[in-house]
């Protein structure tokens, strides 16, 4: 597996912009069991403003439709995927009583999977305008509820699974280079795009 450094350096080295974050803020009310430190993905919420219920995110519909280049995805996908990723490795192998939300979502949000089964194109993937904004909202609040009650009933021995799983499984895939590290350039790739355009269009 590449490093962060190798990865850095080859991005640097082509011209192409290159950010590294860290996000290791862990909840205080989940401190006491995530004591690894933050999971895969849970730096979304502070992202996309939906920590709080009901919390309205700054980016409209369109602007989280938008692909704007084949190795950047919508923002509206990494908003589905990272629910697809609990749904999949967790909820569907810990949790017999869990009901999938929707089982096409299994190919549309699977990013590089391959041993779970097929998936949708990454460059196509600005061509759908459905699941709308809506759906892929209320698959994150089904998915969010039941992890919810995973979390709150597991054994020590569910929980030990439950968070190998968030830590080990979840940070492999947040490497730089990989499927689902590039969230925050896949919101600002296209608002860039957005601002040049209106910026000629207002100089002329």
């Amino acid at each position: 597996m590449f490093t962060y450094d190798f990865m850095i350096n080859a991005f640097a080295a082509s011209g192409s912009p290159v950010y590294l974050y860290r996000f290791s803020y862990v909840l205080s009310t989940m401190r006491e069991r995530m004591r690894a430190g933050a999971s895969h993905a849970s730096e979304i919420p502070f992202v996309f403003g939906t920590l709080t219920p009901g919390q309205g995110s700054t980016l409209t519909p369109e602007d989280q439709a938008i692909q704007s280049m084949p190795d950047v995805s919508p923002t509206k996908w990494h908003l589905a995927h990272t629910s697809w990723f609990f749904e999949t490795f967790i909820l569907g192998p810990l949790d017999p009583g869990y009901r999938v939300f929707d089982p096409a979502f299994a190919y549309l949000f699977n990013s590089y999977y391959e041993a779970v089964g097929p998936r949708h194109p990454r460059p196509q993937r600005g061509l759908l305008s459905r699941p709308t904004i809506d759906v892929i909202a209320a698959y994150r609040d089904h998915v969010t509820a039941a992890m919810l009650r995973l979390i709150g009933r597991a054994s020590e021995a569910e929980w030990t699974a439950v968070a190998t799983l968030l830590v080990l499984e979840g940070h492999s895939v947040e490497l730089p280079g990989s499927e689902a590290s590039p969230q925050l350039h896949s919101i600002n790739h296209p608002l860039r795009e957005q601002a040049a355009v209106t910026h000629s269009t207002l100089s002329r």
